[in-house]
Parts: structure tokens; C-alpha cells; sequence
């Protein structure tokens, strides 16, 4: 990956900015906005952008109004400086101004006169204010309004912010459909995944915004029966029920010799101390005939796969076990079945109850502008869409997910051979487009928003169809002490997989200003040295439970900062108090 040169990187095409934390990220975009702005780009119309075609889409509102802000100070700067040259005041290439800012209007000077910098600079500061400087669902909605025929929206619908009392609304609904006519077994099962409607909400509410919508809008029904609430599990429940009765009936006849079968333990599992606590809850599995789809762990232990891998040498063998075994992938497929149904039963009432209100959420505008740029009549609206935003800047790509990427693609991304629909989609793109720009800049690094919905798969699938060429990184932190930079350099090339993920990009190591060697950090009173980076090493091996661990951190993380505030440890002659620290989770 090459190194970022704001002066001479082509803009044309789609190119990808890796960038680390402090490395000059939103410098970087308002510099670029600046060269679009003064100079025509090979590649693009034949003459520089208005501030009102660059689109820039970052994460938040107040990112949104932060690179604004940048913008037009930068926009401001440069206007000063060429207002210093029409005076005369300074010679052109002058050291006194920011040298990036001084090698654009130096470039642009190539091809115009001062006076036309001017004018240039004047029409971008004059309309800043309606410049397409959106967060992505501000972006999407104002596509959708501004082209709502084109791309089949309801008139006058209302967009609500928080879609939580509605999604409950229809829980309770589906709660009482699938239980109130429900076996005690099934509520047991039911109640096992799901405690209440505000639960069923919670665990299916992500799962709502993953492949059982595809970007056509289509919905994916493949582990979807017909019925309704345990309706359309009845052939998966009575294939339970049978194997169930069997595996009891069989217990009930032969049980001490299958007891007899481990006599007094075996293997490092079935031990003596284990083995009479588990046969009972064995027992009690099969004797209690209510709770067999819920409460099956207690069996769990004695499928026929469990005991053979656990007890290596003369390994047990009976009917039972193989029994257990089928109930045990049985109840898992009934499992699978009913999230899937309930999830498509939640999404179908869903969609009924915003149609019959008028409504929509902020994640149905990304959706529905992904639809609309993707189906078989979205070439116009692509055609519009490129001729009004011919470049496009999108911040924070790392917090990207397929809805949101599939938009930019069809924009501007020149589709692979497999895609049929957005090749005619490319292929239609009218005969005066003079081209588009598409940067995207983020850092996998910081992709810390899958909560949200956010894909790091599709950040690496974004970064695959980036020519090599065309990928760029931002190599200097202007923000942290070098020694702190080199220490987070040093911590992450230990592994060469730091982040556990395949395709994870290598690490880019940062370098620090050679400005920055006399910068002073934070100091221990009493200490020549700057407070910079400790690590606390954490007990175990690969075999650890993460609950574990993550318990032991938060006692380490508990008592350091104790230690702290009791000794009254001061920094640069200030005793830390608790609103000094920070905790990052």
C-alpha cells in the first residue's frame, strides 16, 4: 500500500484511504475537497467541481458538521492566501502557508489566473452551506425524497428515529399467537430462548438486518415453513416426541445396566466424583417428559459422539446413547426453525405495521435506496445520481455494511463480469458522463460499531475490488509522542495476525514528525520517564473461557485504578482524581 501524496494521487476512479488514528484523516478530506474545487481532474467533467457535487458521507451528525467546519476553514485559508498573492504580498510557493494548501492553488495557477482562484473559492465558501456533507441515512433520505417517483415511495410518510415501541408492540402480538394455543413443552421451549416480548425483541432485532434480506429487498424463506406459531413446527416436534419416548421407554427398562455400563467412572470425565450427579439428571431428563426440548443439557452429556470422544478406550456403546444423539440434533433443527420463523413472522408484521401507519426507520432508508439502485430500472436514477455527485468522499468506510456499499457500488464502482443486472446498469450510464470519483477512507482498525449493524467483511470485500494502485496509506500520527506511537507499533508486530481475523490487512506501522522528538508527555511526579503504554498480562492459555478472563481484567482494570486514586499518584505535580481516567470496554 503506497503512501498517501495529496498533490499528485489520481482522482478519478475509486481508491481506498487506509488511515490510521491521528494521521491527519479529516485534513486529508478537506485537502482533497480544496483540489476539486480549484482543478480540473483527469478523468472527470473538464472543468473543477462545484462544492455543491462533492459528496461526503461520514458516520455522525457531529462528524458531519466537524469536517464542515474543516472544510471551510481550509476553503478560508486558501482563500487568504490567494488574496495575498493578487495583492502581492507574497511570492507564489510561499513556506508561510500550509505546504499541501499551497502546492494545490500553486497546480491549479498552471492552468488558470489568480483571479479565477478567486471567483472559484468565493462560489464554494458562498454555498458551503448546501453542500452535500451527509451522514449516510441523511444522505439516503434526501435521494429519496428529491427522487421519490423514481425510486416507488409512499407519499407523506412519517420517519421515525426509534422503531422500539412498534417492534414491541408486535412482540407481545406474536407472544400471545404462539403461546396462548401452546402444548406446556412448547412454552417451555419457547420461554427457554425467549423470556419475554422485550427479550424476543432484543435477540432478533440484529439477526432482522442480516441475510434474510437480500438487496434486491427479497426475503429469504428457506428455513421458513407454512403454518402459524408451532403449526409449522409440527413435523420437526412429533419426530422429537417419537425419538424422545423412545430414549425414555428405553431408560425406563434397561437403566441399571446401562449405569452399569461406566461402572465406578471412566476417563477423565466420567469420573466417580461426576458420573452419580450426571445419571441423575439423566433420569430426571427422562422421567420429565414437559421439559424434554428445554431442558436437554442434562442429557447432552451421554450422546453416543460425546461419550466416544471423551472416554478414548472401550467407549460405551448402547441404543440409548445413539438416541440422545438424534433427539440432540433434532431439538437443535426445531431450535434453528423457530428463530427462523419468529424472525420471519416479526418481519412480515413489521412491514404490515409500517405500511398501515405510513411509517419508516432511519435503517429502511439505506435499504430502500440500496433497492432502488439495484433492481432492473435503476439505471436513470444511477445516471441522475452520478451527474449530480460526480465525487463522492465517504468517511469512516471501516463502519460500512452491505446495504450502504452496495450503493456506492452501483454509483461508482464498475461492476465485476458475474453481476448481470449492475453491468446493464454501468453499461446505460449515459454517453456525456464524464466520469466520477469515489474515495473511500476508513481504518479496519477502529471498526468497532458492529453493534450497529456495521460489517468488517464488507469493508474487506470494498477493499478487494480496489486496484492495488489505487490503494493509499497515511503513514505519520501529528497527534501522540513518538515513543507512544513506537510502543503501539511495537505491541501490535508481535503477532502477525494481531486482530485474529484471515484477511485482515498487515499492520501499518506509524511514524512519528521528526517535529515532534522534544515533545513532553504526561509524567509521574518523581519520574524522569513519560507515562506511555503498560500492558498487564492476563493468566491462561488457549483453552481459557473468555468469561474468565474477561473477569480477571476487570479486576486488574478495578484494582490499578483503586491503587491510583488511593495514592493519590499525581501527573505533572496534579493528584488524579476519578475524572482523569478513562475506561475503554
Amino acid at each position: 500500500m503506497k503512501e498517501l501524496n495529496l498533490l499528485t494521487m489520481p482522482l478519478a476512479g475509486v481508491s481506498l484511504i487506509e488511515a490510521s488514528a491521528g494521521t491527519g484523516k479529516t485534513y486529508t478530506i478537506a485537502q482533497l475537497v480544496l483540489r476539486l474545487v480549484l482543478q480540473s481532474q483527469d478523468g472527470l467533467k473538464s472543468r473543477p467541481l462545484r462544492i455543491e457535487e462533492i459528496l461526503v458521507v461520514t458516520f455522525t451528525k457531529a462528524a458531519t458538521q466537524e469536517l464542515k467546519d474543516r472544510i471551510r476553514q481550509n476553503l478560508s485559508a486558501a482563500m487568504q492566501y490567494v488574496e495575498a498573492l493578487q495583492a502581492g504580498l507574497i511570492g507564489a510557493g510561499t513556506t508561510e502557508h500550509d505546504a499541501v494548501l499551497v502546492g494545490i492553488v500553486s497546480n491549479a495557477m498552471k492552468s488558470c489566473e489568480v483571479e479565477q482562484l478567486y471567483g472559484r473559492l468565493t462560489q464554494a465558501l458562498l454555498f458551503l452551506d448546501d453542500a452535500p456533507i451527509f451522514t449516510i441515512h441523511g444522505f439516503c433520505q434526501r435521494v429519496l425524497s428529491d427522487h421519490s417517483f423514481t425510486t416507488a415511495q409512499a407519499y407523506d410518510q412519517v420517519l421515525q428515529e426509534n422503531g422500539q415501541d412498534v417492534l414491541l408492540n408486535i412482540a407481545q402480538k406474536l407472544w400471545r399467537q404462539w403461546l396462548y394455543p401452546a402444548s406446556k413443552t412448547q412454552v417451555r421451549l419457547f420461554t427457554h430462548f425467549f423470556a419475554s416480548p422485550q427479550h424476543l425483541v432484543e435477540k432478533l432485532h440484529r439477526a432482522m438486518d442480516s441475510d434474510v434480506v437480500d438487496v434486491q429487498g427479497k426475503t429469504n424463506n428457506a428455513d421458513v415453513a407454512d403454518g402459524t406459531g408451532f403449526n409449522a413446527l409440527a413435523s420437526g416436534l412429533h419426530a422429537a416426541e417419537q425419538t424422545y419416548n423412545a430414549a425414555a421407554s428405553c431408560w425406563a427398562g434397561e437403566s441399571e445396566q446401562i449405569k452399569a455400563l461406566f461402572g465406578a467412572g471412566m476417563g477423565r470425565s466420567f469420573t466417580k466424583a461426576r458420573l452419580p450427579g450426571w445419571l441423575e439428571q439423566l433420569n430426571e431428563y427422562l422421567i420429565d417428559n414437559e421439559g424434554y426440548l428445554s431442558d436437554f443439557a442434562g442429557a447432552s452429556r451421554f450422546t453416543q459422539a460425546h461419550i466416544d470422544e471423551k472416554i478414548s478406550k472401550s467407549a460405551p456403546q448402547h441404543g440409548l446413547f445413539a438416541l440422545i444423539e438424534t433427539l440432540e440434533q433434532q431439538i437443535d433443527s426445531i431450535a434453528l426453525q423457530l428463530k427462523s420463523q419468529l424472525r420471519h413472522d416479526l418481519m412480515h408484521a413489521l412491514e404490515s405495521a409500517k405500511q398501515e401507519q405510513n411509517i419508516l426507520f432511519f435503517d429502511d432508508l439505506v435499504k430502500r435506496l440500496a433497492t432502488a439502485v439495484s433492481n432492473d430500472h435503476s439505471a436513470a436514477l444511477i445516471n441522475t445520481l452520478r451527474q449530480q455527485y460526480p465525487a463522492a468522499l465517504i468517511d469512516e468506510f471501516q463502519d460500512t455494511d452491505q446495504w450502504q456499499y452496495e450503493i456506492f457500488s452501483r454509483l461508482y464502482v464498475k461492476p465485476e463480469n458475474n453481476d448481470e443486472a449492475a453491468a446493464l446498469a454501468y453499461e446505460n450510464i449515459a454517453d456525456d458522463d464524464d466520469g466520477s470519483c469515489c474515495l473511500m477512507i476508513g481504518d479496519p482498525k477502529q471498526a468497532i460499531y458492529s453493534f450497529r449493524g456495521a460489517d468488517i467483511n464488507t469493508y474487506f470485500q470494498a477493499r478487494n475490488q480496489v486496484h492495488a494502485d489505487r490503494q493509499y496509506t497515511l503513514a505519520t500520527n501529528y497527534r501522540s509522542k513518538p515513543e507512544l506511537v513506537a510502543n503501539v507499533n511495537r505491541l501490535f508486530s508481535l503477532n502477525s495476525n494481531a486482530f485474529c481475523i484471515a484477511d485482515f490487512p498487515e499492520y501499518p506501522k506509524v511514524n512519528s514528525p521528526s517535529s515532534f522528538s522534544s515533545k513532553k508527555g504526561l509524567q509521574l511526579s518523581g519520574s524522569v520517564d513519560d507515562c506511555n503504554l503498560s500492558l498487564i498480562q492476563l493468566q491462561g492459555d488457549s483453552k481459557t473461557k473468555v468469561e474468565k478472563s474477561r473477569s480477571e481484567a476487570a479486576d486488574k482494570t478495578a484494582d490499578f485504578i483503586a491503587s491510583v486514586l488511593h495514592n493519590q499518584s499525581p501527573i505533572n505535580n496534579k493528584p488524579i482524581e476519578p475524572a482523569d481516567i478513562a475506561v475503554l470496554v
